[in-house]
C-alpha cells in the first residue's frame, strides 16, 4: 500500500507547473511533457527530470507548503515519489 494519495500524479504536476519546470533549488530548467528526448540517454533524462519532495519526508501531508520541486540529485536522502517513466506521450510525475 503506498503512503501517497491516489491523486499524486495531479498534485506533482500543480507543483512542477507551479515552478515552471525549474528546480528549486538551482533553478535549472527541467524536461515538460513533450519535450523532445530524442539522442538524451536514460541518465540524461533522469538528470533534467523534475520531481516532487515532501519537505517533512511525510508522503500523506500534501499541503502546497510541504512540497518542493526538485531535480533528483539535489533531494539526496528524501524518499522518491512513485515516478512514471518519462515519454514524450505523458506527464512527467
Amino acid at each position: 500500500m503506498s503512503r501517497y494519495p491516489e491523486d499524486w500524479r495531479t498534485i506533482a504536476l500543480t507543483v512542477k507547473e507551479q515552478a515552471g519546470w525549474r528546480c528549486a533549488k538551482c533553478d535549472l530548467q527541467c524536461l515538460r511533457p513533450g519535450d523532445d528526448i530524442t539522442g538524451l540517454t536514460k541518465s540524461e533524462r533522469t538528470k533534467i527530470t523534475l520531481t516532487v519532495h515532501h519537505h517533512n519526508r511525510m508522503p500523506e501531508d500534501n499541503r502546497p507548503e510541504n512540497l518542493i520541486a526538485l531535480k533528483p540529485q539535489l533531494s539526496p536522502g528524501l524518499p522518491h515519489p512513485p515516478t512514471v517513466e518519462y515519454s514524450a506521450r505523458s506527464a512527467i510525475v
